[in-house]
């Protein structure tokens, strides 16, 4: 975000030791607990952090700023706290898939292999997930090509969640889906292999968007060509986020 010229962004840790710089554009020096301190935001991002972290008051205006303003609003999943802490929230409607009725411990399963990121038609369409790179002339082949081939293991997820389709709600469009790397170039028909599961999603929410990724590995692709395939997932996908409210 601060090698994008045309984003301006801030970041804060919640939990972070006295050797922390805080690194963005913008000084935050706290969390927003009101309205106009939420509206200088076009999009925000949550990582894997507690709900518990937020007021009540904190949340309902978060809600508001998405649904009201048209601002966007990513969920970065992770093994701790996302998406469970957030069942019963004021943000909870935010989430493209439902929670309700479950126990926290159990609520959303984890895949026990590595998986791949396969996007959906729905994304490409969107101009997200863009993971085809550019030709190498002298291979005659994309280099980002033989990255993104799960055989090599330069783009395994070691750790996704496991969502079944079911809980969507209805308004959610699946943009990638998580699928495992054992299944190979072709899926065996004759085998009795897990299907893929949603893993990139998003949603409106009034005025705005909201989009899930339950994952917080794709920092892999960063393996052997630095940060391109890395910002081309994440990039585009804040630009979607921010397109209601500008």
């Amino acid at each position: 975000l601060l090698r994008e010229q045309s984003i301006t962004s801030s970041s804060l840790i919640v939990a972070s030791d006295r050797r922390f710089q805080q690194e963005g554009d913008i000084v935050l020096d706290r969390l927003p607990t009101t309205r106009e301190a939420w509206a200088e935001f076009d999009v925000v991002i949550l990582g894997d952090v507690r709900a518990s972290l937020f007021s009540r008051e904190q949340l309902e205006e978060l809600r508001r700023h998405v649904s009201e303003t048209g601002a966007g609003r990513r969920w970065l999943a992770g093994p701790g706290h996302t998406p469970q802490s957030w069942r019963g929230t004021a943000v909870a409607d935010l989430l493209p898939l439902t929670l309700a009725g479950e126990a926290r411990e159990s609520s959303i399963g984890r895949w026990d292999e590595s998986v791949t990121l396969v996007r959906t038609d729905a994304a490409e369409s969107l101009g997200l997930i863009d993971l085809s790179g550019g030709a190498d002339l002298l291979a005659g082949e994309t280099w980002a090509g033989r990255v993104g081939d799960p055989q090599t293991g330069w783009s395994q997820l070691r750790w996704a969640q496991r969502i079944d389709a079911e809980r969507l709600k209805p308004a959610t469009e699946i943009l990638a889906y998580a699928r495992p790397v054992s299944h190979g170039p072709l899926a065996n028909p004759f085998r009795d292999e897990p299907a893929p599961t949603p893993l990139v999603m998003q949603m409106r929410f009034g005025a705005g968007r909201s989009m899930y990724v339950g994952t917080d590995e794709i920092w892999r692709r960063r393996y052997g060509r630095g940060e391109d395939l890395n910002e081309r997932v994440w990039l585009p996908m804040i630009r979607a986020l921010a397109r209601e409210r500008l």
